[in-house]
C-alpha cells in the first residue's frame, strides 16, 4: 500500500529475475553432474584407462547462452506480472480482485501459459532425442563383439626389450593367459579398436602410378597376434585371417578391410594384390590375403563411414631402406592392447592377468584391465 507504480514493476522484476538467475546457476550444477552420470550410465567404464568416446564436459558458449536466456525469460515473463500489479489499484487489491480470471484479466495471461506449456514441451522433446541417441550410441554395430570381451592395457617399451624378443614374448603371453579359467581366446594387439589410438599412412598399390596430390590414400593399420579376428569377433568376408603360418620366413601378408577393398580395389578381387605405404618403391610389400568386415576403430566422427584399414602379423618385419620407415617398423612391433574373451564375466579378472604377465615376466607393466 503507498508504493508507487515504478517500485512495484520493479519489485516484481527482480523477483522474476532473481528466480531465472538462480534456476540457471543449478542448471549449470544440473548440467555438469547430470552429463557425467549420463556417460557413466551408458558406457559403464570399467577403469581410467577406457577411451568414453564422449566429452562430458559442457560447452561454457552453451552454459553462458542458456544462462542469458534464463535472465531474458525472467524479464519477460516478468512484466506482465508486474504491468498488471501497477495498474491494480488499492481497493480492488483488498477486495482480491486482482485474482479475477474473467475476460477482462486473463488476456495476458494466457499467452503466458502457452508459452510456458511450448517450452516444456520443447526441452522434453530434446530430453528424449538426447536419451535416444545415447541409446543408439550404445547399442550401435561397431564391426566386433564387445560382450565378454576385455582390454588389457600394457607397456612392453618400458621393459627394455630388444625386437627379436616380442614375438616369442607375446606367445608366452597367449599360452599363460589362457591358463586361466574362462578365458576362450587371446590376441596382443598394437592397438584395439575404440582404444583411442590410431596409426596411419598413405596407400600405394603395386602397378599404379603416384596418385595425385589432394587424393585421400589414407589408411589406418595396427599389427596383431595370430587369432585377432576371432577373438574380437570379427568376420573374415574373404580369405584368410593372419594365422601362425606367417612367419618371418614367409612373404609379407595383410589383411584389410571392406573400405580398403571398396577405396583401392573397386570391382575388383583384391586378393592376391600388392601394396605398400607412402613411397611407390614399397608398392609392393604386403600381399592381401583376406578382408575382415568393416571395424569401427575410431573414437569419433561416428557418422562417417568407417575408414580403410589393414592389419600385418607381429611375426614379419618389413626391412625399408630408410631410417624413418624402420624407425616406425621396428616401434610398432611393441603391443600395446591385448583383447581378452572371457564369457562368463569371471571375478578378479585383472588380478588374474596381472599374475599371468608376472609368470612370464614381472617387468611386463600392465596399466589395467577394461571390459569393452
Amino acid at each position: 500500500l503507498g508504493a508507487s507504480r515504478g517500485r512495484l514493476v520493479r519489485k516484481v522484476l527482480i523477483e522474476s529475475v532473481l528466480l531465472a538467475m538462480i534456476g540457471g546457476v543449478l542448471g549449470v550444477g544440473v548440467a555438469y553432474g547430470g552429463t557425467r552420470l549420463i556417460v557413466s550410465l551408458a558406457f559403464r567404464i570399467g577403469g581410467p584407462n577406457n577411451y568414453v568416446p564422449i566429452e562430458a564436459t559442457p560447452s561454457w558458449p552453451v552454459l553462458l547462452f542458456t544462462l542469458g536466456v534464463s535472465v531474458l525469460t525472467g524479464v519477460v515473463f516478468g512484466i506482465t506480472p508486474a504491468w498488471m500489479t501497477s495498474q491494480t489499484g488499492p481497493a480492488d487489491a483488498l477486495r482480491g480482485a486482482s485474482r479475477s480470471v474473467g475476460p477482462g484479466r486473463s488476456w495476458a495471461q494466457k499467452p503466458l501459459v502457452i508459452a510456458q506449456i511450448a517450452v516444456s514441451l520443447v526441452l522434453l522433446c530434446a530430453a528424449a532425442l538426447l536419451g535416444k541417441s545415447l541409446r543408439n550410441l550404445e547399442h550401435q554395430n561397431f564391426g566386433f563383439e564387445t560382450q565378454d570381451r576385455y582390454i588389457a592395457w600394457i607397456n612392453p617399451m618400458l621393459g627394455n626389450y630388444k625386437l627379436e624378443q616380442m614375438e616369442p614374448m607375446f606367445r608366452q603371453i597367449d599360452d599363460s593367459l589362457l591358463q586361466i579359467p574362462r578365458m576362450r581366446m587371446v590376441a596382443p594387439a598394437l592397438y584395439a579398436p575404440m582404444t583411442g589410438d590410431s596409426w596411419n599412412d598413405g596407400i600405394r598399390i603395386q602397378g599404379r602410378p603416384e596418385p595425385a596430390t589432394k587424393e585421400d590414400t589414407g589408411a589406418g593399420w595396427a599389427r596383431v597376434m595370430p587369432g585377432f579376428f576371432e577373438t574380437i569377433g570379427a568376420k573374415i568376408t574373404l580369405g584368410r585371417p593372419i594365422t601362425d603360418e606367417d612367419t618371418a620366413a614367409t612373404r609379407k601378408v595383410a589383411v584389410i578391410n571392406q573400405a580398403f577393398a571398396r577405396r583401392f580395389f573397386k570391382d575388383q578381387n583384391p586378393i592376391g594384390q600388392h601394396f605398400g605405404i607412402d613411397k611407390i618403391k614399397y608398392s609392393a610389400t604386403f600381399e592381401i590375403v583376406g578382408v575382415a568386415n568393416d571395424m569401427r576403430y575410431m573414437t569419433y566422427e561416428y557418422k562417417k563411414p568407417v575408414r580403410p584399414m589393414f592389419w600385418v602379423p607381429e611375426a614379419q618385419t618389413v626391412p625399408y631402406d630408410d631410417p624413418a620407415f624402420q624407425s616406425g617398423e621396428i616401434w610398432s612391433h611393441y603391443l600395446y592392447n591385448i583383447v581378452l574373451w572371457a564369457p562368463g564375466s569371471p571375478s578378479s579378472v585383472e588380478e588374474q592377468v596381472r599374475s599371468a604377465l608376472a609368470r612370464v615376466d614381472p617387468n611386463l607393466v600392465l596399466y589395467g584391465v577394461d571390459p569393452y
